[in-house]
Formats: structure tokens, sequence, C-alpha cells
């Protein structure tokens, strides 16, 4: 099986919103619009925008993992939340890496079952007039 793109994209997401929370951004820029048309030093960076909603939904799918599947979401936090190489996630968890990336592949899967649960429950909602 391979890795579902779509939930990847999202996890990698999570993973720019989990630094930005982690660095005290609190989803608010951490320089002002007047500091950035100063201009920059030779250093450039490019600037990937982080959709906070996804990625706080993503957060619910992935913290929905660590009581019933444990290993997954250790899986993902230390590769997606501490941005830990694959090889170094197989070390701290004293695994091979082709074990680490079934568990990715797993954990894909897992959060793509938790989003359409989530979807189906919400069409099913009653509508509130």
């Amino acid at each position: 099986m391979a890795r579902i793109e779509g939930i990847r994209y999202r996890l990698e997401n999570w993973a720019r919103w989990c630094a930005k929370v982690e660095g005290g951004a609190l989803g608010f820029p951490t320089t002002n619009s007047l500091a950035r048309l100063a201009g920059r030093s030779s250093n450039y960076e490019a600037v990937i925008p982080t959709n906070d909603v996804d990625a706080a939904e993503t957060d619910a799918a992935v913290k929905s993992l660590q009581l019933t599947r444990s290993h997954l979401y250790l899986v993902l936090t230390l590769h997606y939340a501490k941005g830990l190489p694959i090889h170094r996630v197989a070390r701290e968890m004293h695994r091979a890496e082709s074990t680490i990336k079934r568990n990715l592949e797993d954990a894909d899967l897992a959060i793509q079952t938790w989003l359409v649960a989530k979807a189906e429950k919400q069409r099913s909602a009653p509508v509130r007039s």
C-alpha cells in the first residue's frame, strides 16, 4: 500500500501548524507588514501558507489515534510534529525503517477513515433553523 497524497499533504500542513503553535505565533505573523516590506537579508525563505482549519482538524484526527493506536500517534508526532526523518524515528522507536513506513501508510488510512466518518456525521446531523 502506498501513502495517500491528500492525507500526506494534510500532515505536512499540520507539521507547519505545530511548529507555528510551538513558536508562540498562535496564528499571527511573526513580523509586522512594514518589516516584511523593508526587505530581507541574503537569506531568502519561501513561506508556505498554513491552512489552520485543516491543521486543527488533522490535529483532532491524529489525537484520536493516541489511545487506540498509540504507535501510529507516536510515529506521526515524531516524523511530522518533531520533524525527525524516518531513519531517526525508527531508531527512537527501536523498529525497522520499513515498519515506520508501513506505520505511516496505516496512519494515512486511519486519518482518512476518521475524516470520512466526521463528514458523514456532519451530513446526517439535523439542520437547525
